[in-house]
């Protein structure tokens, strides 16, 4: 048989990893998950309020205002995939809430850019032609191998 002081250690070991994992879940009111995904809206053109943005692949800036459309707290489940063509990317499935904001954003005729933010480094920046609600593919994630993808999917689904 196990001697008292030894299980009541036990217990509380227990007991204190059961309390980290829960804080580090976000199940701690007091403690809310760090943002590292954002999702901002952007332009292809100069736009008042916009800070022009160069990227790596492009030949022209994006104009990058300071409006968050979603962030990973908005995800609802992640998986990796695949282009037609073999690349790398995320499927990413958000909640009603942020589905719906996006669904309003993009229901509109005109282009719009949104720029992908990973850890506070642009990662992407589509050009959206059609309407987005819950579901995205994220693609032309410049330089991501599949497993920084794989990372990627498992932080988003924590």
């Amino acid at each position: 048989t196990m001697n008292r002081p030894f299980v009541t250690v036990m217990h509380a070991a227990i007991a204190a990893v059961f309390l980290l994992n829960i804080t580090a879940l976000g199940g701690c009111a007091a403690s809310a998950a760090p943002t590292f995904l954002e999702v901002r809206l952007a332009y292809t053109g100069p736009t008042e309020g916009a800070t022009a943005t160069e990227l790596p692949d492009r030949p022209y800036p994006i104009y990058l205002t300071d409006e968050l459309v979603i962030d990973n707290h908005d995800v609802v489940a992640a998986s990796a995939s695949q282009t037609q063509e073999g690349v790398p990317a995320v499927q990413i499935e958000l909640s009603k809430a942020a589905g719906k904001r996006l669904g309003t954003i993009t229901d509109t005729d005109e282009p719009i850019v949104f720029a992908f933010f990973l850890d506070g480094t642009l990662i992407a920046a589509p050009r959206v032609m059609s309407r987005l609600e819950r579901r995205l593919l994220i693609t032309n994630l410049t330089g991501f191998t599949e497993e920084e993808v794989e990372a990627l999917v498992a932080r988003l689904n924590v």
